[in-house]
């Protein structure tokens, strides 16, 4: 079995769980905080993806870490997947629980890529045009240096790509013709 089906399996029980509480937000409030926790730690992060690390050692790690950080549904989840051999899925799993949220939520993320932070009323613009289903937008802006200028916008499968960078190569290719 692949990695994003376990993480899909894994996500798909958490939000079931959680909804059935009515704490499914709370839970992801949680779950952003452990991933961040492992993304921003380098030895953490070691630690969950090396399988020579017994797993009881990662569930005294994880139950001091975040025990006063997260609730018993989490707690109890996070200490599951590790018992379970699938601490190297956790991050996957975080991620596929988020994407079930949004979905459950009728949140659309929208991708933003830029070289320069874009102003407030370019981004209500963005979310004004994105908005097609009347759901809410989450726009998630990251900079890129390496686009020069303009703007890369991802929603879903569908990209619209307006960077220097694309024309630039773009011009490249029809100048090698």
């Amino acid at each position: 079995m692949g990695k994003t089906t376990v993480s899909t399996r894994y996500a798909k029980a958490l939000f079931q769980l959680s909804s059935s509480n009515n704490n499914s937000e709370q839970v992801l409030k949680e779950l952003k905080i452990v991933s961040s926790t492992i993304k921003r730690e380098d030895k953490l992060f070691k630690m969950v993806v090396n399988p020579t690390i017994k797993n009881n050692t990662k569930q005294s790690v994880f139950t001091g870490l975040f025990s006063r950080e997260v609730g018993s549904v989490t707690m109890k989840f996070l200490n599951l997947v590790i018992a379970k051999g699938r601490a190297s899925c956790l991050l996957d799993i975080i991620e596929k629980y988020e994407d079930i949220y949004n979905i459950d939520k009728n949140i659309s993320v929208v991708e933003v890529v830029s070289a320069e932070p874009i102003p407030a009323e370019i981004k209500e613009t963005i979310k004004e045009k994105a908005r097609v289903n009347g759901g809410e937008i989450l726009l998630k802006e990251k900079i890129d240096k390496k686009l020069i200028g303009g703007i890369v916008i991802k929603r879903g499968d569908l990209q619209y790509d307006a960077s220097i960078r694309k024309k630039i190569n773009s011009a490249k290719r029809a100048f090698k013709l």
